[in-house]
């Protein structure tokens, strides 16, 4: 291994949990480097004469879960059931959930939506997988059955 060549003397690690006074710390000089910088603060980082803005792929995953462990669910007005048991519901609540507009308003075009829970660099399979598409209007499911009308 050869000799590693930099100027640094000293590294302090601070801690800054709140994203506006870490960003803000960085601008103002007080901070040499930070990390994570905000989603929401990249294009202000990168416009910084001041700072040069770092990105790159990631293997972190968001992702949203439902209890389809209980019988009943915690949280709920739906009572002595638990909806999320059925995979028909899941999908519904799959499907109505705009993953497009999650990348782009939300994450600002900075995110890949994935069909599983494994970072595309991880699995070379993975795009041979592909996600329920998005679909507000597909055949839904309602947990309650629907009650018949009859004449008498």
């Amino acid at each position: 291994m050869g000799q590693k060549e930099h100027n640094l003397d000293e590294v302090i690690f601070t801690t800054i949990k709140q994203d506006a006074t870490r960003v803000a710390a960085l601008l103002s000089g007080e901070v040499d480097m930070i990390e994570p910088v905000p989603v929401q603060d990249m294009k202000r980082v990168a416009d910084s004469p001041n700072t040069k803005l770092m990105t790159g792929p990631e293997t972190r995953i968001i992702h949203l879960f439902f209890d389809q462990k209980r019988d009943e669910l915690l949280y709920s007005n739906v009572k002595g059931k638990n909806p999320f048991k059925d995979p028909r519901v899941r999908k519904a609540f799959y499907q109505a959930i705009d993953i497009e507009a999650i990348k782009t308003k939300v994450m600002r075009n900075l995110a890949t939506p994935v069909p599983i829970l494994i970072a595309p660099s991880l699995f070379s399979r993975s795009g041979e997988l592909s996600r329920w598409p998005y679909d507000p209007e597909a055949p839904s499911f309602s947990p309650r059955p629907a009650i018949p009308t009859a004449s008498r």
